[in-house]
């Protein structure tokens, strides 16, 4: 079964890697299979994981540096992930996670990540008011999943609306930044304002569980 056009591999820069047009075919079969739809509409872009720009660390190594675990205890508990896991939201969680266990190996990137941290460290209002921002987000990365599988509820849904009207704010305290990784940032924000009408016409504000 053909699960990639040409037009569609030109259209995505796939270059002559058989081997990514190969995975990609899979991974499309595989959402047909899973969600079971005869046809899946196809990405419009690629994002490349390139694991030469991390640190490659194996389990001995993960394990002595107590990155996600401790020694002594065998569970998050005294692990570097422990103390340094400060987050307000599970995608933070899940992105300092994948942080320490992927350190990057370029400089620059580094120092960009450095200077961004260190922006906010020395701006505490703008950091207070983040944080608290942040603290109405909900999990869109498991949001959208169930979307996209078309198995969100109504609540689901108004989650999302909630999650939504906190964009705005925490857009304008990263227009106040000045540091670049910052500055990218701000500029990814987009504010979902029609997701979040149509959410809000659609659905009661206290919708009852399916």
């Amino acid at each position: 079964m053909e699960t990639l056009k040409k037009d569609e591999i030109s259209s995505l820069s796939l270059g002559k890697s058989k081997a990514v047009v190969c995975a990609l075919g899979a991974v499309i079969d595989h959402l047909k299979t899973v969600q079971r739809k005869d046809e899946i509409e196809s990405p419009a872009e690629l994002d490349f994981f390139d694991d030469e720009e991390y640190m490659k660390l194996d389990i001995s190594a993960r394990r002595n540096l107590e990155l996600t675990k401790s020694m002594m205890t065998g569970d998050k508990k005294h692990s570097l992930l422990w103390v340094l896991d400060k987050t307000k939201t599970s995608m933070g969680r899940r992105m300092i996670r994948n942080w320490l266990e992927r350190p990057l190996m370029s400089v620059s990137k580094i120092t960009r990540r450095q200077n961004a941290v260190a922006e906010l460290a020395d701006s505490p209002e703008v950091r207070d008011k983040v944080r608290a921002s942040l603290s109405g987000v909900n999990d869109i990365e498991r949001l959208m999943s169930r979307i996209a599988y078309g198995t969100a509820n109504a609540k689901e849904l108004k989650a999302l609306e909630t999650t939504v009207e906190s964009l705005p704010q925490i857009k304008t305290l990263a227009g106040k930044c000045s540091t670049a990784l910052l500055k990218e940032i701000y500029g990814n924000i987009d504010l979902l304002e029609d997701v979040k009408s149509l959410i809000a016409k659609a659905i009661v504000d206290n919708p009852p569980f399916p």
